[in-house]
């Protein structure tokens, strides 16, 4: 009997989870495989909408829909197609596809039939290529050609053996040739992937995933340079994370929910997607651009009207540019919550925001290794802006102290700051490359996340740095080696450090520190055209490239970056405040408190009548800024 599918479950407290996992996972009876699970609740309602689809933010009265039969039949379809083309279970699908209903059944076709490898299409030909490289991919599913994308284009300079199929995809609702659109030369046989139409939709032509512990997805983590970390999931860690956050969530069968994430990113993918299915909703997908096509932010609260939403996913870069969109006439009281993750959030952008749509804010943490989602604020208890809330369903997590080496160090008390490691049936085993799982997981499966947080007295987990220095811009993960190589490879530079600079619209912009060999006469703008050069990522190119007399170091020769953040901080505020430091006689330091940045602004010599009219101006210009930010009024006299 599947009891996952009748389990319910009402967060308010820590207790209220823990009160659930009295009854063991194993008694839930969870589907073995994805496929299993989503045909599960199709079953249950075969004319209930799965996916609505709003090709066009600029034009609402434009959408397509497919049920939850013809969801099963289009992955039960794709995945017969794919097995026609050879692919097995060990078999790796690429995916370079853009928002569309397709892209969602060839992702869960993909993982049916092998393992699904989703692949970020925004990043350069050779760094695509190094993921289909060490991923061994022997099919690829591309998009194109379509004006608005270069994925098909790409696809032409990628230089993947082992590649026997590409597979073109175009638009949903497209009319297209099932048949070869050629060969290349000693390259891989191309073909529509319309051709799936004309497979079996009512039942798999192979043997179906019988163990939960199989393979079911490589994700490819953060930036990374010519060795990519790909994490394997397994169809027991998708499934058994997405039915956890469908219960946290509360989500009942035909909950509407909107997307515009990317599927090549777990939050896109499972959060926005597995998720929803398991639980019976409607995906309402927001155009092949997703957030990133300015109709949709414009239109965004008729969006919410037109299909009675009542959640959204979103980052905080999202809800910066939709603060600035009026609600005017639109009626979104529908709207229950929205969840947000993928970078910090901003306190005061949070408070703004509700203020704007009176919703909720459900902010969570997740990453590629926990399948998605590891915590997240209660659905009906306090939400505490600027903790990732509780644990999930299921889910471990230990806050351990930072001790010299590899090994774990004691565990940490309330309100202590240390590494947070995770473990439960959503932790992947591990990376591809054996040598890169032995780094972060200890011999009894918990992962170091190299996240630097605290557990409060009531359960709530606070994030406040991040050990291993990943710059999130926009919710882009950025690995500052990819730039710190590229500076590394001029023949001037001695030592390169990249951080991430606060930024008001982005989060964090990467900014790079450098030092240069004794007579270089090299200058910052010529370091920043070498290094744009030559980074794969263009979202990776830094802001600019200072260059600095000495560079910090440990005692064991060890380049120390806090002295840099500082200094970048300052940097950050003093761009946002412009004028506002002069007028206000304003003066910026940056401390360290518990591992936290502090950002002091000590403004003197102004009227007490003006203090109110400051603080708003200080607020209004630092209110995305995830740092703290402490103003105080003096007088030199």
């Amino acid at each position: 009997m599947q009891t996952w599918l009748t389990a319910t479950l009402r967060v308010a407290t820590q207790d209220d989870i823990a009160s659930f996992e009295q009854v063991p996972l194993e008694a839930r009876a969870l589907p073995v495989s994805v496929y299993e699970a989503i045909r599960a609740r199709a079953a249950l309602q075969p004319g209930a909408p799965a996916i609505r689809y709003l090709p066009d933010g600029s034009d609402l009265g434009v959408e397509m829909a497919w049920s939850y039969a013809e969801l099963v039949a289009r992955i039960t379809q794709i995945a017969n197609f794919l097995s026609a083309l050879g692919v097995g279970r060990a078999d790796r699908v690429g995916i370079l596809m853009p928002n569309t209903p397709e892209a969602h059944a060839c992702l869960w076709a993909a993982e049916t039939v092998g393992v699904a490898c989703p692949i970020n299409f925004m990043l350069e030909p050779s760094q695509i290529s190094s993921i289909l490289e060490e991923a061994g991919c022997k099919v690829l599913i591309a998009f194109g050609p379509h004006p608005d994308f270069d994925i098909w284009e790409k696809c032409q300079a990628l230089r993947a053996g082992g590649l026997t199929h590409v597979l073109r995809a175009t638009m949903a609702g497209v009319a297209e040739s099932a048949g070869d659109d050629g060969e290349g030369a000693g390259g891989p046989a191309v073909l529509a992937l319309a051709g799936y139409r004309a497979c079996p939709a009512d039942a798999l032509s192979f043997a179906a995933v019988t163990d939960a512990a199989t393979t079911a997805a490589l994700f490819h983590t953060g930036g990374t340079t010519g060795a990519p970390k790909l994490a394997m999931h397994s169809h027991g860690n998708q499934v058994a994370n997405s039915w956890a956050q469908a219960l946290s969530m509360h989500m009942a069968p035909g909950h509407v929910r909107l997307c515009g994430l990317p599927l090549f990113h777990v939050n896109g993918a499972i959060a926005n997607g597995l998720v929803l299915y398991m639980a019976g909703a409607c995906l309402v997908l927001t155009g092949l651009k997703g957030y990133r096509d300015a109709g949709v932010v414009r239109n965004f609260w008729r969006i919410v009207d037109k299909y009675k939403a009542q959640s959204f996913a979103a980052v905080p870069t999202f809800l910066v540019s939709l603060a600035q969109v009026e609600i005017g006439d639109a009626d979104i009281s529908s709207l229950e919550f929205l969840r947000c993750g993928t970078a910090p959030l901003s306190r005061q952008l949070a408070h703004d925001f509700a203020a704007l749509s009176g919703v909720d804010i459900m902010e969570g943490y997740g990453l590629t290794e926990g399948t998605s989602v590891s915590a997240m604020n209660p659905r009906f208890g306090e939400k505490r802006i600027g903790s990732v809330g509780l644990r999930m369903p299921y889910q471990r997590v230990q806050i351990r102290r930072m001790e010299r080496g590899a090994a774990p160090g004691a565990l940490c008390a309330d309100n202590e700051y240390g590494l947070v490691y995770i473990s439960g049936p959503n932790v992947i085993a591990g990376y591809l490359d054996a040598a890169e799982t032995a780094a972060v997981f200890t011999p009894d499966g918990w992962y170091n996340t190299g996240d630097i947080g605290r557990f409060d007295a009531d359960g709530y987990l606070w994030l406040t740095g991040r050990q291993k220095d990943i710059i999130i811009r926009g919710g882009h993960n950025l690995d500052p080696r990819m730039i710190e190589e590229a500076l590394y490879a001029h023949p001037d530079v001695q030592h390169a450090a990249a951080i991430g600079r606060p930024d008001r619209y982005t989060g964090e912009m990467p900014v790079a520190y450098v030092t240069l060999r004794p007579g270089a006469r090299v200058d910052s703008e010529s370091l920043l055209r070498f290094a744009a050069e030559r980074i794969p990522e263009r979202a990776a190119v830094p802001k600019c490239v200072k260059i600095i007399r000495e560079m910090p170091l440990t005692s064991v020769g060890k380049i120390f970056k806090p002295p840099l953040r500082k200094d970048a901080a300052m940097d950050g505020y003093m761009d946002a405040l412009g004028g506002m430091i002069g007028a206000y006689n304003m003066t910026l330091s940056v401390e360290e408190e518990q591992g936290e940045t502090l950002v002091r602004l000590v403004s003197t010599d102004l009227s007490p009548v003006h203090h109110a009219h400051v603080r708003r101006f200080v607020g209004d210009a630092l209110k995305t800024f995830t740092f703290a930010h402490a103003l105080t009024f003096a007088s030199r006299y």
